[in-house]
């Protein structure tokens, strides 16, 4: 699996198209049977991620020599023009959940008690 991260100003069309520059550069190594992508949205979802990050997963051929492919990839992604980390599902998961994301709970405060507490870090941040 590889994530690609563009700046956050970069629009979807621009997105799209270096994402599927990455796409095109997977699937000339040989092994791999085929690429799919997920970019992220805005809204709010169980997995919330920006426009500008896509997953893309490769799916290896049977019998493909996966550390081969894992050093191919490696290095094609290292020319790219953008931010490009590759990964396991699992390292995914794992780093998700440190993160706090995706969480099996969310909670969006609408309150206005978090007003206070924006003036109180306004004072902390003057003081140093």
């Amino acid at each position: 699996m590889v994530n690609s991260r563009l700046p956050a100003e970069t629009s979807l069309e621009a997105v799209d198209d270096a994402t599927r520059w990455l796409e095109d550069e997977l699937s000339r190594i040989d092994g791999i049977h085929a690429v799919y992508r997920r970019t992220g949205r805005s809204e709010l979802t169980e997995d919330p991620m920006p426009h500008t990050l896509s997953d893309v997963l490769a799916v290896l051929d049977r019998g493909a020599d996966f550390r081969r492919v894992e050093h191919e990839v490696a290095e094609r992604i290292e020319h790219l023009p953008f931010s490009v980390e590759l990964t396991t599902p699992m390292q995914m998961r794992i780093a998700e959940g440190i993160g706090g994301t995706p969480a099996d709970l969310q909670v969006v405060s609408q309150a206005p008690w978090h007003l206070p507490l924006g003036l109180r870090a306004r004072q902390v941040a003057a003081r140093a």
